[in-house]
């Protein structure tokens, strides 16, 4: 709890299935997901795809097939989770929400997802600025409801032919943001032999103020967006 931590990936590398993938690795975790770029129809989606293991295109054609879901027991699958698609929210909004997500879900939020950090409001007269100012708000804001904070960032754009691998200082906007956390994680994928996509993953701890950085872990990534960790 107070905790701020940073996910660094790329686009369309996957920083969404990896807040899902946290959400349900905690699913006994009250949490509030705060989604940016997707609608909730995409999100309803996707998460019920992770939880059934099927691709997307299969529960949209499940769910024309049946017209309603309802009988399915899904507010018990996901008990613990609320999800808000909101555009423009600071803050003090973010906050707020949080707050009252305790009627829902019967009490306090102890973990909070953001996905992406670019996305949020805030003041500030050049977007340096006003991230700096979001990152280290973020911080506070975890402190204040005693959760923690899983935040995605985009990257700096690096050429075609460059290294894949993400580092500590490449976070868009403001290096406030791997400033205030307590850990920072870099992720990008890549193409396995033989693979026709990037179903390679690597996660890479980049900061840990509670033990060393530097260690890799190889995953999995499958068409449903399930990330598993590899024995390698």
């Amino acid at each position: 709890p107070g905790d701020l931590v940073s996910i660094l990936a790329g686009t369309a590398v996957g920083k969404t299935a990896i807040l899902q993938n946290i959400a349900h690795a905690l699913s006994h975790v009250p949490t509030v997901m705060f989604e940016f770029e997707l609608s909730d129809e995409s999100m309803f989606e996707r998460f019920l795809g992770h939880k059934a293991n099927m691709p997307g295109f299969q529960v949209e054609d499940a769910y024309r097939k049946m017209g309603s879901m309802k009988n399915y027991g899904l507010e018990d699958l996901f008990k613990n989770l609320l999800v808000c698609t909101l555009a423009k929210v600071d803050l003090e909004l973010m906050e707020s929400l949080c707050r009252k997500a305790e009627l829902k879900l019967g009490r306090p939020p102890k973990l909070i997802l953001v996905d992406y950090i670019q996305l949020m409001q805030g003041p500030g007269k050049s977007r340096y600025e006003r991230f700096s100012d979001i990152a280290e708000g973020l911080r506070r804001v975890a402190k204040s409801l005693k959760a923690a904070i899983v935040v995605t960032s985009q990257v700096q754009r690096k050429p075609a032919d460059a290294d894949k691998a993400v580092s500590l200082s490449d976070a868009k906007e403001s290096g406030s943001i791997e400033n205030s956390s307590s850990l920072v994680l870099g992720a990008w994928r890549q193409y396995s032999e033989g693979s026709e996509c990037a179903d390679e993953m690597t996660i890479k701890v980049l900061k840990n103020t509670r033990g060393s950085a530097g260690r890799e872990i190889k995953c999995k990534w499958s068409p449903t967006m399930r990330i598993t960790e590899t024995n390698q």
